[in-house]
This record gives C-alpha cells, structure tokens and sequence, in this order.
C-alpha cells in the first residue's frame, strides 16, 4: 500500500545514545531551530542534525540531512512528501511511476554495463545476471516488497526474472506495429499461441482513448 508520510527527524545525543525524535514545528509552520518532541515535551538539543523517516514499498528509509539547515530540511520533507502523492495519484489513475534516485544509476543504465562487462570477457554468466538482476530491482525500487528476499539482508527480489524481459521484448513489438507472425518467428516460437502467451494487453488512458475514438457505424 503506497504511504506518503514523510517524517522530518532529528538526531540528537542523549545520556542513553543516540537518538531519532520528531522535530518541533512553531505556530507559523516552520521548524524551530534544534528543538524536537519527548514523550509529548518540547526538547532543545543542540548537537545533532535532521533526517526523514519514510517507507519505500515495504521498506522502512532513514534519509540523513546532515548540515542542513532546519529550513533546508522541511523543504527537502516537502519535496519527498510532494514526490509521493504524485506517485499516489498516479497509481489511481493507472499509471505505472517509478522514483528516480539520481545520485544512483538505474536499472537500465546498471544491466546495460553488467551486460557490456560480461561480453567483453566472452561469457554471459547467466547465474551471475540473475543475480545481479534481482538485487538491482531492489535498488531501484522495482521489487515486490513482499517475497523473502525483499525482507531478508540478502535484498534479491524473489519474484524478478530474466525470463520476463522476452514478455516485455515481444509486447513492445507488437504495440510498435510489427505484425504477429514476424513476432513469432523473432520469438523463435513452433506455433501462434506460445507469442500469445507473452502479449499483454494495453491498459491505459491512450489506449482507452483510441478505442473511443473509432468510428463504429
């Protein structure tokens, strides 16, 4: 279930440790300067630093602001709250949004370089990319979230394999405008109904919106 919750933290030092409390919020909606919530109280420590609390997919995220301000953190709070209810809003409607975190590369961009590396050195390793596959749709936030990989520290997505990219290879074919029977023999299938099995059907506004568009009479 998506969450748009996004928790502006501080990180403070007190006699037990270390610790995360809620930082404190004046009248006007700005953040007071150093100052979190204990057990209901308003507390002032000066040593520490802000950070986010939010979950991604089933994943719960501490995103550390250290040296920000306590302006420059409610705003980067802002931001990631604003980035989730559009991801919300999205889902409704049916479109598939995927958060992109620039300081990583993506999916993409990772397989592309793990597939020229392999090629150079004349082999594929096919458990190898497997496996690279997996923990990378974890990375990128492509996982399912729910499967024993996803919640356990091996971080590799149970429900990813190599073999759902012949599905996406033969539907972008086909939504491309290249006929069935050519399809077929790309697939390198014997009969009709194996290329059939990998379609999926379109599911989207644009489609939606070419069928009314036709002309029935």
């Amino acid at each position: 279930m998506a969450n748009s919750t996004v928790t502006l933290l501080r990180r403070v030092k007190t006699e037990a440790g270390w610790r995360y409390y809620p930082a404190a919020y004046a009248a006007n909606g700005k953040v007071k300067p150093s100052v979190v919530i204990v057990n209901g109280q308003e507390v002032k420590h000066k040593t520490g630093f802000y950070g986010l609390r939010y979950y991604e997919g089933s994943h719960l995220v501490f995103q550390s602001l250290k040296g920000s301000s306590p302006a420059a953190a409610d705003a980067a709070r802002a931001k990631k709250k604003a980035q989730f209810s559009a991801i919300i809003r999205a889902k409704k409607e049916g479109i598939r949004v995927v958060p992109v975190d620039r300081e990583r590369p993506t999916l993409t961009v990772q397989l592309s370089q793990f597939l020229t590396a392999t090629t150079a050195r004349g082999s594929m390793e096919a458990g190898h990319m497997l496996r690279t596959l997996k923990q990378q749709v974890v990375a990128v936030g492509l996982n399912c979230g729910e499967c024993d990989g996803c919640q356990k520290n091996t971080r590799e997505c149970e429900n990813w394999f190599l073999h759902k990219f012949r599905a996406t290879f033969c539907t972008k074919l086909l939504r491309s405008g290249l006929d069935i029977c050519t399809i077929q023999s790309m697939m390198g299938h014997a009969d009709l109904a194996s290329t059939m099995r990998y379609l999926r059907p379109a599911e989207n506004e644009h489609t939606q919106a070419r069928i009314n568009a036709m002309r029935w009479t």
